[in-house]
């Protein structure tokens, strides 16, 4: 399906307005196998909340991604500092941008993204997320729709930052320890460009980085190697103390010296 301007949508599964399964409904759908073809029921970003408190997102991998390891959001700036190229209005819900390296951004590319208009001084920064924008002309030239009105006029003398969906690029292959986790994939992916599901939010089984994790008192929080997607303690001489990588969770299981949990409790994006 082509990209469509919108916002993203948020499903919860198993409350009282869904009707499924005679005995629950059925969320098979996140497990169904990564395709280069995007699920036309969804877009990049859509988020999906099960009755247990496990949240997933729609995402697109940038490179192989696998159901035991975290993967990591590889997107960089898709638009550095710019110029507006037009004047806009209180009210109005777009701007003008030269899109510069990124000349060739699709229609609607940078849907679930986000946007940074900077204004004469701090009080005037605007932050919006983007809902769609323009194919970009042969100058690089875009339209970016925002998704609420600009409170402040805004003129050729500001600039802008844009950054597409960080979920339109994650991988666990090929990430660096310059890269922050974006989630569990509920399914394996094998090459850029596939649609998956992952998981952001809630129980679940990730690979430890080293023999035991959690397996001393008081070990429970825990952080991710970003290269490989594993887990370490927060405070584990092994891995550096303290380790200064991302905090993603805690241990879920009750463990014991010398034994290590493989369920944590993952806490990424609610």
């Amino acid at each position: 399906m082509a990209n469509t301007k919108g916002k993203n949508k948020t499903i919860y599964l198993g409350n009282s307005q869904v009707i499924g399964h005679t005995e629950a409904p059925d969320w098979s759908f996140l497990y169904e196998a990564a395709s280069s073809i995007i699920n036309p029921n969804f877009h990049v970003g859509d988020r999906v909340v099960l009755p247990d408190g496990r949240v997933f997102r729609y995402a697109k991998a940038a490179g192989a991604c696998y159901t035991y390891q975290l993967c990591m959001f590889n997107n960089q700036i898709t638009v550095s500092y710019t110029s507006l190229l037009q004047a806009q209005a209180v009210g109005d819900k777009s701007i003008h941008i030269d899109a510069g390296a990124a000349a060739a951004v699709a229609e609607d590319e940078l849907r679930g993204g986000y946007v940074v208009i900077y204004g004469s001084d701090n009080s005037d920064v605007q932050q919006r997320g983007i809902v769609g924008n323009t194919l970009a002309d042969s100058d690089g030239h875009t339209t970016i729709y925002l998704d609420a009105a600009l409170v402040t006029a805004v003129t050729t003398s500001m600039a802008a930052e844009v950054i597409k969906s960080p979920y339109s690029g994650v991988l666990t292959v090929g990430s660096t320890n310059y890269a922050s986790a974006a989630g569990l994939p509920a399914v394996e992916a094998d090459a850029s460009g596939e649609y998956l599901w992952i998981q952001t939010w809630g129980p679940c089984a990730i690979s430890p980085g080293e023999s035991a994790v959690c397996d001393a008192a008081n070990e429970r929080e825990v952080c991710s190697d970003n290269s490989v997607g594993a887990l370490h303690e927060s405070y584990d001489s092994t891995f550096g103390v303290p380790v200064s990588g991302q905090v993603v969770g805690a241990g879920l299981e009750r463990t014991a010296s010398g034994t290590g949990a493989v369920f944590f409790s993952l806490r990424l994006d609610p």
